[in-house]
């Protein structure tokens, strides 16, 4: 008998690939790894997150095995939303395409 743990996991992953999401999914996982992969990048979001007076912390990375890891990356890109817009401008790194509508949309 399979782990229902397994089998939600299954199940999630394959709605979320048949979504009207992948795109803004892509675009988040995007946007995260301009972050993690950078120390500078980080540390400009770091900055920005203080001068906005929120709450310093990192975003996250979403992990395929993981569908809350999706959830929670999602939930801190909206979190920080201002911070991540505001230094991208500062960066003129508007190449991940995010519009209004994606934002909404996540």
């Amino acid at each position: 008998m399979p782990c229902i743990a397994h089998i939600l996991q299954r199940s999630i992953t394959v709605s979320l690939s048949d979504s009207g999401f992948v795109n803004a999914l892509a675009k988040c996982r995007k946007i995260v790894g301009h972050f993690k992969h950078s120390p500078a990048n980080a540390a400009e979001l770091q900055a920005q997150q203080a001068a906005l007076e929120q709450q310093q912390e990192p975003l996250i990375q979403d992990v395929p095995t993981r569908w809350n890891s999706t959830v929670e990356m999602v939930k801190r890109l909206n979190h920080n939303q201002a911070a991540i817009k505001a230094t991208l401008d500062q960066q003129r790194r508007h190449q991940n395409g995010t519009s209004c509508r994606d934002w909404k949309l996540i």
